[in-house]
């Protein structure tokens, strides 16, 4: 009977030997980290995107040209604002397409239309030759601004008998780009 009861002393205390093992070693692999900590929000910050809006008058529908019966020399000039309606600086382009783009009018550089586009206020001229060739550089418009700008469209008098009854439905686009962006402040 001692020798069982010292059986039961011995695998009891092996027990509890190896329960104590494994806590104390799960204790050292699970290390108890502590810390003060902290934290503040600072809410209702706000970041908006720009704007960019141009806009021109006359505005679309209304036509810049609709003139018939042109002749050799002939010249129709018409006046177009451009305006910086958004609340970002831009530089914009000017450029022209034609439908069908295929007559005399629009193909023949020398004796088809001609066109020059001027800045009335400043006298700068933006663009001056073939219509089909026309793309400008850019230019710059701040917000808040306008520019008045000539349109000249011009039917050279070299134009001959084969340049009669000849149609071109014109669209011209007027393209905004943003100046490069910045460091932003408070505003």
């Amino acid at each position: 009977m001692l020798s069982k009861q010292l059986k039961y002393r011995t695998n009891g205390n092996l027990f509890f030997i190896l329960c104590t093992v494994i806590i104390l070693g799960a204790g050292t692999i699970i290390s108890i980290n502590s810390s003060f900590t902290d934290s503040v929000s600072n809410p209702g910050n706000i970041v908006r995107s720009a704007l960019l809006d141009i806009s021109t008058t006359p505005a679309s529908p209304t036509l810049i040209y609709n003139v018939n019966n042109l002749v050799p020399g002939d010249t129709a000039t018409r006046l177009v604002q451009i305006h910086n309606s958004g609340n970002v600086d831009f530089t914009y382009k000017i450029s022209v397409t034609a439908s069908p783009g295929n007559t005399l009018l629009w193909t023949d550089t020398s004796k088809g239309l001609q066109i020059e586009i001027k800045d009335q206020d400043s006298g700068t001229v933006h663009y001056q030759g073939p219509i089909s060739e026309l793309v400008t550089s850019d230019i710059p418009l701040a917000v808040g601004q306008s520019h008045n700008l000539q349109f000249k469209i011009m039917f050279p008098e070299e134009a001959d008998n084969s340049f009669q009854n000849l149609q071109e439905s014109l669209t011209f686009t007027f393209d905004a780009t943003q100046l490069p962006g910045s460091e932003r402040i408070n505003n």
